[in-house]
């Protein structure tokens, strides 16, 4: 009897150690597969993140082909234009710019006198005449090699009450800037020498 026990103790043990070992495997095959989904699980969320670049580069490269599109149409259209026209603009700009030049030039051989006060003589020859002295005693101030102007003009209409500018035109540009050098000169005030500008010249340096 003892024998039988023995047996059946025996046989229940392996059995035991069998099931033991097969729920050892199964429980490595259970580890394996996690790690393996979780693999795959890594995977597919890096596809799927590529997948979203790649549909991103493809909507930016379509806005891109829309805007080329965009841009051939709109110089179809300028090559439609009349070519008349767009001569005709370009020689406009050209005549502008030739024409401020050619106005730059004049202005440079000129120089603007402000504070100078006007004389009270009614008559115009006498009072040329007497500006004209002031402004010759003026620019012996400045220095006295220097040259005589070609004409001295009050511009704007005269009115007794009234304080205008003063113009005066030299022979060449040098002339005119050898004056504007020593425009800061104590001696001066409160008479203020400045360069005949341009209409563009002043809004420019109005802006600046």
């Amino acid at each position: 009897m003892m024998q039988v026990l023995t047996s059946i103790n025996v046989n229940q043990m392996e059995a035991i150690n069998r099931i033991s070992k097969d729920v050892s495997s199964l429980k490595e095959h259970v580890k394996d597969l996690k790690t393996e989904i979780d693999s795959l699980r890594f995977e597919n969320e890096k596809i799927k993140r590529n997948i979203e670049n790649v549909y991103s580069k493809y909507n930016e490269k379509d806005k891109q082909i829309e805007t080329l599109d965009s841009e051939i149409k709109n110089l179809q259209i300028t090559k439609l234009i009349d070519p008349l026209t767009t001569t005709t603009v370009s020689n406009t700009i050209e005549e502008t710019v030739m024409a401020e030049l050619s106005d730059r030039l004049v202005r440079s051989k000129n120089i603007i006198i402000t504070g100078l006060m006007e004389t009270k003589i009614s008559d115009y020859k006498e009072r040329k005449e007497a500006e004209k002295r002031e402004v010759l005693g003026l620019l012996k101030k400045i220095s006295n090699d220097c040259t005589k102007p070609k004409s001295i003009t009050r511009l704007g209409k005269y009115a007794p009450d009234k304080q205008r500018l003063l113009k005066v035109c030299f022979s060449t540009p040098k002339e005119a800037i050898s004056v504007l050098r020593s425009k800061s000169n104590e001696k001066l005030n409160p008479i203020k020498i400045f360069a005949d500008r341009t209409l563009q010249q002043q809004s420019f340096y109005k802006k600046t």
